[in-house]
């Protein structure tokens, strides 16, 4: 699955976990840690950086965004203040990446399968909100200005903030914006 330049062959490796649950277990042992303190080391700089910017003017609360589609699986939910799961209809999906990432329909599929049985993807979903790890789903069935107008306003929701607080940056945003 190496190609000659040294990186890994992602459609390859994908044909290989997404078919073979024990091959993703090992490759989530061996990469999740390393992702992790990734996320953590960036999210950190990110906070110093506001903190440096914001010693001379007002202070504003930075909102970082993390995109990771096994956030939940992988146990991460404590590291941030909100975690939203945007979702689409599995029709939807399926268009968008034969259309955009020019997959074959058998390969997503055997991905969407493999995926619908991961926390916070699947049939656990609504679990998943009501026990207050999912703090807000966005549906994502429309164009882009349709999610750009749903993601605005759970910025400004109480609602998808673990302790209920707006960030004063997402609100001036999301009024800003809408």
């Amino acid at each position: 699955i190496e190609e000659e330049t040294g990186m890994i062959n992602r459609k390859e490796l994908g044909s290989i976990v997404f078919s073979d649950p024990s091959a993703m277990s090992k490759l989530e042992l061996i990469v999740w840690p390393h992702v992790k303190r990734r996320l953590l080391d960036q999210i950190e700089d990110l906070q110093k950086k506001s903190s440096e910017d914001n010693s001379s003017s007002s202070a504003t609360t930075p909102v970082i965004v993390l995109e990771a589609a096994l956030f939940i699986e992988a146990g991460w939910e404590d590291i941030v203040d909100g975690l939203w799961v945007v979702r689409s209809s599995p029709e939807i999906v399926k268009d968008r990446l034969v259309t955009h990432r020019k997959m074959e329909l058998d390969d997503i599929e055997k991905r969407m399968e493999a995926q619908s049985k991961r926390r916070g993807l699947g049939d656990n979903l609504e679990e998943e909100v009501k026990n207050g790890v999912v703090t807000a789903v966005v549906d994502n069935n429309g164009s882009i200005e349709d999610l750009v107008g749903a993601l605005h306003k759970s910025l400004s929701d109480p609602a998808s903030w673990r302790d209920g607080a707006v960030p004063p940056i997402a609100s001036s945003f999301a009024s800003s914006q809408l």
